[in-house]
C-alpha cells in the first residue's frame, strides 16, 4: 500500500471479514514488507487475537522481492537457490566434452527428470485445445483426450534412451575388442609364415638337397 493509513483500512477490513464468517488470519503466511520507511513502520500490527510481522522478502510467482528494492540482492537470492542445478550441469558438460550442446541439454532434462517447466506448457496447449478453463484439473484433462500424462511418457523415452546407449556402447566395445584382436592374429599369422633361418653346412645336410649342393660347389670350384 501506499500509505499505512490505507494498509490500515484494509487490515480492519479484512479482521471484519473473518470474524464474520468464523476464519482465522494464517500469521505464518501473513507478513508485512515495508519499502524505504522507517524503524517504527516494521513494528508487528496488533489485532484481536492475531497479529502480523514483519519480512524482509516475499515471493511472487516465482520472483523473490526485497524491502531494499535492489535487482543485486534479489539475483543473490536466486544464484544461491540454482547454484546446486548450475554445479550438476557444469559436472554433466565436463564429463560429455565432446557431445554438442543441443544434445547436452535435451540429455539434461532426460535424464535428471525435470519435467516440470515442460509439463506446464504440455498442460495449457492441452487446455487451449479442450477450451477449458486453466483451473480445470489436469488429470480431467487427461481423461477426457486420451493422452497420457508427460512423466509417463518421459519415462518411456528415458528408459528407450539408455536402453539404446547401452546397446551402441557394448557394439562398440565389441567392435574395439575385435580389432584389437584381430591385430594380434595378423601379427601371429605373419610370425608363423616366415620360416626359421637355420645355417647350412657341409655335410649336415642329406638327400638329393645335399647332392646338388655338392654339385654346384663342384662346378664353381672348376
Amino acid at each position: 500500500m501506499a500509505t499505512c493509513a490505507r494498509l490500515m483500512e484494509k487490515l480492519r477490513t479484512l479482521e471484519s471479514f473473518c470474524e464474520q464468517y468464523g476464519m482465522l488470519m494464517n500469521q505464518k503466511k501473513t507478513k508485512l514488507m515495508v519499502i524505504n520507511g522507517q524503524k517504527e513502520d516494521r513494528l508487528p500490527i496488533e489485532f484481536t487475537g492475531s497479529a502480523i510481522g514483519h519480512t524482509t522478502h516475499y515471493v511472487y510467482l516465482g520472483a523473490h522481492f526485497r524491502e531494499d528494492g535492489k535487482m543485486a540482492s534479489m539475483m543473490k537470492h536466486q544464484l544461491e537457490a540454482h547454484r546446486k542445478h548450475v554445479n550438476k550441469f557444469a559436472a554433466f558438460v565436463q564429463k560429455n566434452s565432446n557431445m554438442p550442446f543441443t544434445f547436452k541439454h535435451k540429455l539434461r532434462i532426460v535424464i535428471d527428470g525435470q519435467t516440470s517447466g515442460v509439463n506446464k506448457l504440455y498442460m495449457a496447449a492441452m487446455k487451449m485445445l479442450l477450451g477449458v478453463r486453466t483451473t480445470t484439473h489436469n488429470s480431467l484433462c487427461q481423461i477426457e483426450i486420451g493422452i497420457p500424462e508427460l512423466k509417463s511418457t518421459l519415462q518411456k523415452r528415458q528408459g528407450a534412451f539408455l536402453r539404446k546407449f547401452r546397446q551402441k556402447s557394448a557394439e562398440f566395445a565389441r567392435a574395439r575388442a575385435s580389432r584389437r584382436s584381430g591385430w594380434h592374429w595378423t601379427r601371429a599369422a605373419w610370425c608363423l609364415s616366415v620360416p626359421p633361418r637355420t645355417p647350412c653346412r657341409q655335410g649336415v645336410l642329406e638327400g638329393p638337397l645335399s647332392a646338388s649342393l655338392h654339385v654346384k660347389s663342384k662346378d664353381v670350384d672348376l
